[in-house]
């Protein structure tokens, strides 16, 4: 790609091949492994299949990890690499500087290889090299968090954070992908911080909401609601237990100070505001996010707020999601004040009863 100054950068897997010596061990090793997989596979690239690995056979004090990378170098990253390389290490060999056996045989192998261009010995022991190496990578890879996530494995570092937040189940997961709009697996780990505890706090959620969903919010607590009695606990003519003054209560609803709470959206444009009506998949995705978050025992509603400027007039006719709706989004004389509008409320995706507005949206024809 061009510069500013009209030079061309050579891609980074281009200047390894260039110059190995520049780069670390498991840099190059890692690099080489993502620009195999740009080739379209999913699967992870064995390092054994991908790259050869040799010790350098010489005496000299080494000055870096990698002496030298052999192969056809790829004419982009999207095509991938074409297998298999050769990548010569100045350590972790049987021979040479830092090898295991005595110098007597580096010596004894430079000098089969220069008089009698003899490798015989060299590549058989080559064979144990090229193991050792690549169990060395390996065992560094495995304590690398960030190397297990950036290859994905089936039960790597995603499925942990799963299991340590409580969410290890796929069938629980699954009622939060909705589209493209729903909290995947990896945005519930990016979250694990705010979610992992026992207790679910207001702050949490508006810092959940807001980044993920991208609309400014507040939690509104101790909403309270009107709750149903069950039947078998009324107060009826009697039963035993209905004492006058104690136990009886008169009526089949009680109020609740802490049974619900609200979550209000906006200020918001009108577009944000038609996309989070309840017959868009928007609101169905943030109000199974808020059930999934708050838990079952917590009723809530959401309430959008529509700038005043934002206002639509009330138009007959007009597309499904622009359209004006009864109850939802139309206003039948313009609207006059310096305050945003707030009188959207709307109950959970999972309630039939809505309120204040219909079960269905009436579009104004």
């Amino acid at each position: 790609m061009q510069t500013e100054s009209r030079k061309i950068r050579p891609s980074v897997i281009k200047k390894l091949f260039k110059k190995p010596f520049t780069f670390g061990f498991f840099q190059s090793v890692r690099l080489l492994q993502m620009v195999s997989k740009a080739k379209g596979s999913n699967d992870q690239t064995e390092t054994q299949d991908l790259i050869h690995f040799k010790s350098r056979l010489s005496l000299e004090t080494p000055s870096a990890e990698v002496h030298d990378l052999t192969g056809e170098i790829p004419k982009s990253e999207v095509k991938g690499l074409r297998k298999p390389l050769s990548m010569v290490v100045n350590f972790l060999g049987l021979t040479g500087s830092s090898g295991a056996l005595p110098s007597n045989y580096t010596e004894f192998l430079i000098e089969r290889q220069v008089k009698y261009r003899d490798r015989a010995l060299r590549d058989f022991l080559d064979i144990f090299n090229h193991r050792f190496i690549d169990l060395f990578y390996k065992a560094w890879a495995k304590h690398r968090l960030y190397v297990d996530w950036e290859e994905q494995r089936q039960n790597g570092i995603l499925r942990n954070i799963l299991d340590f937040m409580g969410y290890g189940s796929q069938n629980l997961r699954s009622k939060l992908a909705i589209e493209n709009t729903g909290i995947s697996d990896l945005n519930l780990a990016y979250y694990s911080g705010i979610m992992v505890g026992s207790t679910r706090t207001a702050e949490g959620l508006s810092r959940i909401i807001n980044d993920h969903f991208g609309m400014k919010n507040e939690v509104l607590q101790f909403r309270g609601q009107w709750m149903k009695i069950p039947d078998d606990q009324c107060t009826s003519l009697g039963e035993y237990e209905n004492i006058l003054g104690e136990g009886s209560m008169l009526g089949v609803m009680y109020w609740d100070q802490q049974a619900s709470f609200r979550v209000r959206l906006g200020p918001l444009k009108l577009t944000d505001f038609q996309d989070m009506l309840p017959n868009q998949v928007k609101f169905e995705a943030l109000s199974k996010f808020i059930e999934f978050y708050a838990g079952p025992s917590l009723d809530f509603d959401i309430q959008l707020v529509l700038k005043r400027d934002e206002v639509p007039d009330c138009l007959l006719g007009g597309k499904a999601n622009g359209g004006s709706h009864l109850g939802w989004s139309s206003w039948l004389c313009p609207v006059n004040g310096e305050e945003d509008l707030d009188h959207s409320v709307f109950k959970r995706a999972d309630r039939e009863n809505q309120l204040r507005m219909p079960s269905s949206p009436h579009q104004i024809h």
